[in-house]
C-alpha cells in the first residue's frame, strides 16, 4: 500500500509539473528578474545611491503593510533622472523587508515584450503563480480552453490578471517606465490596475507607477498621491558619482586636485538632476586619449549643455576614432541597434558580423569581434545581464536617427539584404541531413536565425514608402529568397504570376510593387498559422536546430548536459513564430563564450 501511495504522489507531482510547464509556455512571459538585476547593478559602485527615496514619507506609508492611506502612488521626473534605478531600489526594499508579494514590470520603449499591457500582464501572472500555486488549476483550465499555443487575447489576459491579483491577500504592484508605452497601452495598464486595486479591500493591493510627467498619465493618475523627483533630490547622488569619476580621470591623466574638483563641479552643475548627463559626460572625458584632448573637452565653449550636446560629444568621439576598423564597426553596431525590430543579443550580433555574404558562410573564428560593444561604442550602448544590447537611454535613438552620419533608410536596406541573403544559405535547406544541421549548429551558423527568420519582412516593410532607397540588389534578393524558401506559398505564387512574363522573367514591376506583394504574401501565410510552418522552410530549419540542441549526439558537445537542462523549457516554449517575435532570441548561440557556437543558457 505504501508503494502505491508513493507512486500516486509522484504521479500527482509529475502532473503538477506538466501543468505548470504548459501554463508557463502558454504565457510566454519575459523574465523580469533580468531587468531588475540590470537596474540594481547600476548601484554597485555606490550602494547608497538612491536611498533617499526610501526616506520619502509617501513611499514609507505606501510600503508599510499595516498602513492603507496611500494605495496608489505616482513617482515622476525628467528624462535621465534615474527613475528605473529608483524603481528597482523600491522593489528590492519591499522584497527584503516584508513577506508581501511584490509584482513588478519594467516597460521599455519599442520593445514588443515590454511596451504593452499584454506582456506586462503575462509577466505578472507568472510572478503571481510563483507566489500562489493554488492558482495553477484555474490557469491550466484557461490554457486548455483557449485553444491557443500562446495567450493572445487581451480580454482573457485582463480577466486572468484580475482574478490572479484578487487571489493574493496583499500585494505590491510596481510598474516602471509607463511613459515608454504608447498612449493607448498606458491607458489600458493604468485603468485595469487601478480599477482592480480600487475594488480590493483597503490596503490589500497597492500600486506604484513610475514615469515622466506626461499629461495623459497625469490625468489617468489624478486620484493617486504623487512624488516629483526634483533636481535637489538626487543632487547628492550625482555629486558622489561625479567625484568618483573625477578621481578616475585625475588618476589617468595625472591631474592636480583643483582640476579634478573643477571637473566634478562642472558635471554636477550641468547635470541639472540628470544622472544620464553625468554618465555620458564623465565616460566621454575619461575616454580621451591625452591631457590635451581632455583640456579641449573641458573648455567652457566646448563643454556640453544638455543631453543633445552630451550625445554629440560621445558620437563625435566614436566617429573620429583614428582606428578605422573600430570606427566602422561602431557605426555598424549603432545602426543595427537603432534599426533592430527588437533588442539584439550580443551572441546575435557576433553571429551577424560573422556572416560572409560573398562566401555564403558564417566564419566565427575569423570574423567575430575581439572587442566588446562598449569598447567601441562607449557609453551609448549597454549590454544587460543576459546579453541584451540596448542604447543607454530611449533619448539616444531619436538623436542618432537625426544625426547626419546615420541614414536609417539605408541601414534598413542593409539589414533586409543581410537577412535575405543569410536565409538563403545552405544551412536552411529543407532536405539537410541531421548530421549537417548539427555541424552547422556547432559552427554557429544559427546564431542569427531567430532574428533574421522573423524580421526580414519587417525591414522590407520599412522601405515601402521610401522613394530615396536604392533598390539595386534588393529585387533579385527578394525574388531568389522567396523562390528558394517559400516555393509552396500559394499566395506568393499567385502574386508572382502577375509580375512575370511567359518566360518566367520578372516584368517591369517596381521594387515597391514587388515589396508590397512579398509582404502581403508573407503576412497572409503567417495569419493562417501560429506554428513555425508559417515561416516556410526557415521555420523547419529552426525546428531542426532546436531539436539538435535538445538532443545533442556529437562528442564535440562537451556542454551538452548543461545545454539540454538550460534549454529544454525555452525550446519547447518557442513553438510559434509569435513567440519568436515576442521573446528575445530564444535560441541562444554565443560564439564568444563557447568558441563553437554552442547554445548557452541566457535569460
Amino acid at each position: 500500500m505504501r508503494t502505491v501511495s508513493v507512486q500516486k504522489t509522484k504521479l500527482e507531482e509529475n502532473t503538477q509539473k506538466d501543468r505548470m510547464f504548459s501554463v508557463i509556455n502558454w504565457l510566454s512571459a519575459v523574465d523580469v528578474s533580468c531587468d531588475l538585476d540590470a537596474a540594481l547593478a547600476v548601484r554597485i559602485e555606490d550602494a547608497g545611491s538612491g536611498s533617499w527615496i526610501l526616506q520619502n514619507e509617501k513611499i514609507k506609508k505606501w510600503a508599510d503593510p499595516p498602513d492603507s492611506l496611500i494605495p496608489l502612488l505616482w513617482l515622476h521626473g525628467i528624462p535621465g533622472a534615474g527613475k528605473t534605478v529608483l524603481a528597482s531600489l523600491i522593489v528590492d526594499h519591499c522584497m527584503r523587508t516584508t513577506s508581501v508579494p511584490v509584482l513588478y514590470f519594467f516597460c521599455k520603449h519599442l520593445d514588443k515584450m515590454r511596451d504593452n499591457f499584454m506582456n506586462m500582464a503575462k509577466a505578472m501572472l507568472v510572478q503571481i503563480l510563483g507566489q500562489n500555486k493554488d492558482l495553477l488549476p484555474y490557469l491550466y483550465h484557461s490554457c486548455i480552453s483557449s485553444g491557443q499555443a500562446t495567450l493572445t487575447s487581451p480580454q482573457l489576459c485582463k480577466e486572468l490578471l484580475e482574478v490572479a491579483l484578487k487571489s493574493l491577500p496583499k500585494s505590491y504592484i510596481i510598474v516602471d517606465g509607463l511613459d515608454e508605452c504608447s498612449i493607448a497601452e498606458r491607458k489600458m495598464i493604468v485603468s485595469i490596475l487601478t480599477s482592480t486595486i480600487g475594488d480590493s479591500s483597503p490596503g490589500s493591493l497597492r500600486g506604484l507607477f513610475i514615469s515622466q510627467d506626461e499629461n495623459d498619465i497625469r490625468r489617468l493618475l489624478q486620484q493617486a498621491s504623487s512624488i516629483r523627483i526634483s533636481e535637489n533630490d538626487n543632487k547628492e547622488d550625482i555629486r558622489k558619482f561625479s567625484d568618483l569619476w573625477a578621481q578616475r580621470i585625475q588618476d589617468k591623466f595625472e591631474l592636480a586636485q583643483e582640476n579634478a574638483d573643477y571637473i566634478s563641479t562642472a558635471v554636477l552643475n550641468g547635470a541639472e538632476g540628470m544622472f544620464l548627463f553625468a554618465k555620458l559626460v564623465m565616460t566621454n572625458l575619461y575616454g580621451q586619449i591625452s591631457r590635451s584632448e581632455l583640456s579641449k573637452e573641458l573648455h567652457p565653449e566646448q563643454f556640453p549643455k544638455g543631453l543633445d550636446q552630451a550625445y554629440e560629444r560621445v558620437v563625435n568621439c566614436i566617429l573620429n576614432n583614428p582606428i578605422i576598423a573600430e570606427r566602422e564597426i561602431a557605426r555598424k553596431l549603432l545602426s543595427w541597434v537603432v534599426c533592430a525590430k527588437r533588442a539584439l543579443n550580443w551572441h546575435e550580433i557576433q553571429g551577424a558580423v560573422s556572416i560572409d555574404l560573398s562566401e555564403r558562410s558564417v566564419n566565427l573564428d575569423e570574423r567575430r569581434l575581439r572587442v566588446h560593444a562598449k569598447d567601441v561604442c562607449g557609453s551609448l550602448l549597454e549590454v544587460q545581464l543576459g546579453g541584451r544590447v540596448e542604447l543607454v537611454h530611449r533619448t539616444a535613438r531619436p538623436y542618432l536617427v537625426q544625426h547626419e552620419s546615420f541614414n536609417v533608410a539605408q541601414e534598413e536596406r542593409k539589414m533586409a539584404l543581410l537577412c535575405l541573403h543569410y536565409l538563403a544559405f545552405e544551412c536552411f535547406d529543407n532536405d539537410l541531413p541531421e548530421d549537417s544541421v548539427q555541424e552547422y549548429m556547432l559552427d554557429g551558423y544559427y546564431a542569427f536565425q531567430d532574428y533574421a527568420g522573423l524580421h526580414w519582412v519587417d525591414h522590407l516593410e520599412s522601405l515601402v514608402n521610401r522613394s530615396e532607397i536604392d533598390s539595386d540588389g534588393l529585387t533579385d534578393a527578394m525574388d531568389d529568397f522567396m523562390m528558394m524558401r517559400y516555393g509552396d506559398n500559394t499566395e506568393w505564387n499567385a502574386h508572382q504570376q502577375k509580375l512575370r512574363k511567359g518566360n518566367g522573367m520578372l516584368v517591369d514591376a517596381s521594387f515597391r510593387d514587388l515589396n508590397r506583394e512579398l509582404i502581403n504574401a508573407t503576412r497572409i501565410k503567417r495569419s493562417k498559422n501560429e506554428g513555425l510552418a508559417a515561416l516556410g522552410e526557415i521555420g523547419e530549419a529552426i525546428s531542426k536546430a532546436r531539436q539538435t540542441i535538445e538532443q545533442p549526439r556529437d562528442a564535440k558537445s562537451q556542454e551538452s548536459d548543461m545545454v539540454k537542462e538550460g534549454f529544454q523549457l525555452q525550446i519547447s516554449a518557442t513553438v510559434t513564430w509569435k513567440d519568436m517575435r515576442d521573446r528575445t532570441a530564444v535560441l541562444k548561440m554565443d560564439a564568444t563564450e563557447c568558441g563553437l557556437g554552442l547554445a548557452q543558457k541566457r535569460n
